[in-house]
């Protein structure tokens, strides 16, 4: 006899492709759900994005991807906060003729040619342009003005080249300390990662593609006392995380060499910027993905072609968590079942429903943390019966979901299988949403098992240094731990205890052997007893049963091969009257029985046609309407959409209308008329201007800071030259308090401003300073621009003044959205037009309610008839069927039966005479 292989369930090949298909459909799930990003501009919106080749070459910046074979500990960026000098001040005499400002280092300070005063006739003191007399002075004849002038550009010149220098270094550190911030103070939104290999490519059909393909988490300390920044690679499991999420599934033609390329990027062992081990990364993956793959090593990002390339172009990115772990956890797991072909035993009963994973391989049937003594369960917890049944649960099963509302002991529960679990020398992983609720089954924790727990809820430095700390700990403890005198003595008693317990069972065991041996019950095939019992009864039955041996061959132990049940259908055909009776009309045509339908299938078509045909009637008097007919031949699906769209314009009609806006029920009387031009032009005019207002209003920030006593029109022109004047160098002098003073001597323009200090105050003073005239500025023109928005509005709205600026946009951007909602349902009308025009249905008049209701209606009407017809189609012709056979001279009287019932929808006589016909 040829020995047969018995198949392990998980490496059934049906299991398996199950297995694949399942996770590459929930991968792909995941990949609508989420968009992956394609290019790193995304980046530079929403966090950012430093490369590294724009790091300045200087002592106060240390950059390890240009040190190369760095420390794998060591910092991917070092940079220093460099001081940040003001430039020497000129003499009096000499700052009167330079030309312009000299704190910028791009702008040279030159020496004016010549420059006019003004003085009064007799006197030689310098005045306002008021004077009577302008007198212009040259610089030939100010000798001492060039010597002085000489001297100091000296130490200007060594300035401005000391800014130039440090200046892109500040900017560096800048952007890097922005950064920081933001990671810091959103770590649940943001990460920052540093990414090397950046690829790009331009393929046929495929979005462009400009992004890392490997990147290394990195997390950023700064050092209050010096204000060093230092970015350094997260102690983590993954070195370099390779991500290609940004290209489609088709582009990546080896997954598998792909995935062997990933697990290499994770596990090395160099630094993640080391430019040789980073290269031949991305040399292996750019060659993988495509024969005429390039790489590129430079610090620069590559140029996207019809072919990818891939640039070493290291870079510092500040993006949105990701994701899409899940996608890559996916592919993982799909990636070692194809490898393996075999199905993880956790995996199976995802595949087969029916398969009951071994509990053996989790469990050993060691009791535990669970100690029963006489009967009475005892735990490092308290537990009632039903969190005992959980953990006995989890000891049996592959799997124990738990659920349960917050406060019905959840954590409580968590916590004592830990240590029910624990007590059986197993590793436990804990994972959860969010860190509280790892904290809260942490602190539920029993205070001795508390230090065997290692909480990893982060990735920062600090984080991985905690974990460093926690296992070290506990290994200093194992191995420096000692048992006490009293712990040997406690030891030694439980022994004897367990010794005495295991000798009691035995001789127990015995004895029950001893016992079971003669009393022990069988059951065999229905027959209870001792053996003895059962072989006695077997012969006293052989002179009854004994005669079907020679009908068939039965071996000892098999089954019968009749059912009692056949036994006695048998039987009582056999013996059946009526059976009898049919035997002359059995020979007579009959109809053939398997075209027939069963009795229940019988009584549901019947069900459904009496239910079409109620609804039918119902709905008949839209039956002769023009729409009716028009709409008779849409689909199921086109009819659903159409009742979909009208539902969706009802309830938007009747949430706009309970609003009682001032404008809204003029607006939705030229809604329903098709009349909405003036409203989307009304529309475009105030989303023009909130655009315009809101970074006006956002700049101003919440609170009024301004406060005008007349109307600030006419002071714009002023406070426009008053900053010109106060930009240009202009003198400006104000009081220990930030008043003006204004003098005899003051210039022209101060005094003329004396309206706009009397007027207007900022910030409870008045505005002196270039920030507060703009601030000014910004609220006369955020004014205007609210003003304008007012005036959008129909003239029969009456606009409520708010307190401050911000309250007055925010109440048009309420009044907009409404507005908007207004116009979708405008939108929505078209799109119902449109449809209806397919169906040759035109001209609906929309400025009822009614004619909504009535276009559900017949749409309702429509379905009832199609589902009538549809439901009578199977019984005439089954009543058709039945009537070829009926019609015969020799057909059988059932089929005339069979005819009438079908004929008159009659489920009972149908099914007595389909038994007959079957019997």
């Amino acid at each position: 006899m040829e020995e047969q292989t018995i198949v392990s369930p998980a490496r059934d090949a049906g299991a398996v492709d199950r297995a694949i298909r399942l996770f590459e459909f929930l991968r792909r799930v995941q990949q609508v759900k989420s968009t992956p990003i394609r290019t790193i501009d995304t980046y530079e919106k929403d966090g950012g994005v430093l490369w590294l080749d724009r790091l300045p070459i200087d002592p106060a910046v240390q950059s390890s991807h240009r040190s190369g074979g760095a420390d794998p500990a060591a910092p991917v960026i070092s940079i220093e906060r460099v001081r940040h000098d003001t430039p020497p001040k000129p003499p009096d005499t000499l700052s009167l003729w330079l030309d312009g400002g000299f704190d910028d280092p791009d702008r040279f300070p030159s020496l004016l040619d010549s420059r006019t005063i003004f003085k009064d006739v007799g006197d030689e003191s310098l005045e306002e342009p008021g004077a009577a007399e302008a007198v212009k002075l040259h610089l030939d004849d100010f000798p001492e003005v060039t010597n002085q002038y000489e001297e100091w550009w000296t130490d200007w010149s060594v300035w401005a080249a000391e800014e130039l220098r440090l200046r892109p270094i500040r900017n560096i550190y800048a952007e890097i300390f922005s950064m920081y911030i933001a990671s810091s103070s959103h770590s649940e939104d943001l990460e920052l990662v540093v990414g090397v290999g950046c690829l790009a490519w331009l393929a046929p059909g495929h979005q462009p593609v400009l992004r890392h393909a490997f990147v290394a988490q990195v997390t950023v300390e700064f050092d209050d006392a010096t204000g060093r920044l230092s970015i350094f690679p997260v102690e983590s499991v993954d070195t370099l995380k390779l991500e290609l999420d940004m290209l489609e599934p088709e582009l990546v033609q080896d997954p598998q060499r792909v995935s062997v390329i990933g697990d290499e990027s994770s596990a090395l062992e160099a630094h993640p910027t080391d430019r040789d081990e980073v290269s031949l990364l991305c040399r292996r993956l750019v060659h993988t993905l495509d024969p005429d793959g390039q790489y590129l090593d430079k610090d620069t990002a590559p140029a996207q072609t019809d072919h990818p390339i891939i640039a070493f172009a290291p870079a510092l990115i500040l993006r949105k968590r990701s994701k899409l772990g899940l996608i890559q956890v996916f592919d993982s797991i799909v990636n070692q079942i194809k490898r393996n072909h075999e199905v993880p035993e956790g995996l199976m009963p995802l595949v087969d429903p029916d398969h009951v994973p071994d509990p053996g391989l989790s469990w050993n049937g060691t009791d535990g943390a669970i100690v029963d003594v006489d009967d009475e369960v005892f735990l490092p917890l308290p537990v009632n019966e039903r969190q005992l049944q959980i953990l006995r649960r989890v000891d049996r099963t592959a799997q124990t979901l738990v659920q349960g509302p917050p406060g019905t002991g959840k954590t409580h529960t968590a916590a004592a299988l830990i240590s029910h679990l624990l007590a059986q020398g197993k590793r436990v992983l804990v994972t959860a949403q969010t860190d509280r609720a790892l904290r809260e089954v942490r602190g539920k924790l029993p205070e001795a098992i508390k230090p065997l727990s290692v909480a990893v809820v982060g990735t920062g430095r600090e984080d991985m240094a905690d974990l460093r700390i926690a296992v070290e700990r506990i290994a200093g403890a194992a191995s420096e731990h000692e048992p006490s005198v009293a712990k040997r003595e406690i030891t030694h008693h439980l022994e004897d205890i367990d010794r005495l317990r295991r000798e009691r069972a035995e001789l127990n065991h015995q004895l029950l052997e001893a016992r079971e041996s003669e009393v022990r019950t069988y059951e065999l095939h229905g027959t209870t007893g001792t053996l003895a019992a059962i072989a006695l009864q077997f012969e006293e039955q052989r002179p009854v049963h004994g005669w079907f041996e020679t009908l068939t061959k039965v071996e000892a132990g098999s089954s019968p091969p009749l059912s009692n049940r056949e036994i006695l259908e048998w039987r009582s055909l056999l013996t059946d009257e009526s059976v009898q009776l049919d035997e002359h009309e059995a020979k007579k045509v009959l109809p053939d029985r398997s075209s027939l339908l069963p009795p229940e299938d019988f009584a549901d078509l019947v069900t459904v046609e009496a239910e079409a045909w109620a609804t039918f009637t119902e709905f008949a008097d839209v039956h002769g309407e023009p729409v009716f007919g028009a709409l008779r031949n849409a689909s199921a699906e086109e009819l659903e959409n159409l009742r979909a769209d009208l539902r969706r314009v009802s309830d938007e009609l009747i949430a706009i209308e309970r609003r009682q806006d001032q404008w809204s029920d003029a607006a939705i009387a030229d809604v329903r008329a098709l009349q909405v031009t003036l409203w989307r032009a009304r529309r475009d005019q105030i989303v023009g201007l909130v655009t315009t207002v809101q970074p006006l209003v956002d700049l101003l920030g919440p609170i009024d800071r301004i406060r005008c006593s007349i109307d600030p029109v006419p002071l714009v022109a002023i406070a426009r030259a008053l900053r010109a004047h106060v930009a240009g160098g202009g003198k400006l002098k104000v009081d220990a308090v930030g008043r003006p003073k204004i003098s005899a001597l003051s210039p022209q323009i101060v005094k003329e401003s004396r309206p706009l200090f009397d007027a207007v105050t900022v910030d409870s003073g008045p505005p002196t300073t270039i920030a507060q005239l703009d601030l000014f500025l910004n609220w006369v023109q955020t004014r205007e621009a609210l003003d304008a928005l007012d005036r959008s509005w129909p003239d029969s709205m009456s606009v409520p003044q708010e307190d401050t600026l911000g309250e007055r946009l925010a109440w048009h951007l309420t009044e907009l959205e409404l507005l908007q909602k207004v116009l979708m349902v405008a939108t929505q009308l078209d799109h119902l037009n449109a449809s209806l025009a397919m169906q040759s249905v035109r001209n609906v008049d929309w400025r009822t309610d009614a004619v909504i209701d009535q276009l559900l209606r017949i749409i309702t009407a429509i379905e009832a008839t199609k589902r009538l017809d549809e439901s009578r189609g199977p019984l005439d012709a089954l009543k058709d069927f039945i009537a070829n056979t009926a019609r015969l001279r020799d057909a059988a009287l059932c089929a005339t039966e069979l005819h009438e019932a079908v004929a008159n929808r009659d489920p009972v006589v149908y099914g007595q005479q389909l038994d007959r016909l079957l019997h």
